[in-house]
């Protein structure tokens, strides 16, 4: 972009950064099963999404350099002011997400999960790898 603009890669960044948006507003459903996540594109910029699980709408997103509890905890708060009813939460390993939704039932993802178990037990020698496939 600064090539076909004619400037800087710094001054597209501020542009990019800068820029709120219009969107239109979308219908977002009384109750949802909330799955979110953060995903990142190099090392300080990361979309983190809501997405319904039964529709796959996106309910939330926000651009964030860093993943933090309190910016789960503003799009939790966002979606509730929303009138969206939580029925659950999936997320992460994160520390903290898991105590960060008090009355709300959370479950920890199962890509998260094996991540955390292959974390800790070798792919390599295992007697029974089909066992790990099953997770």
């Amino acid at each position: 972009m600064a090539l076909k603009y004619g400037c800087s890669i710094r001054t597209i960044q501020r542009t990019l950064d800068k820029y709120t948006g219009t969107e239109a507003k979308a219908v977002l459903p009384s109750s949802a099963v909330v799955l979110m996540d953060t995903t990142y594109f190099g090392r300080t910029f990361g979309v983190m999404v809501f997405r319904d699980a039964t529709t796959g709408t996106v309910l939330y997103r926000k651009y964030v350099k860093h993943e933090t509890n309190q910016l789960y905890a503003d799009g939790l708060k966002f979606l509730r002011g929303q009138g969206v009813e939580i029925s659950a939460v999936v997320c992460d390993g994160r520390r903290g997400l898991l105590q960060l939704c008090r009355g709300i039932p959370v479950q920890m993802c199962q890509f998260h999960q094996v991540a955390i178990i292959t974390r800790y037990l070798t792919r390599r020698n295992l007697k029974n790898k089909h066992c790990l496939s099953y997770l």
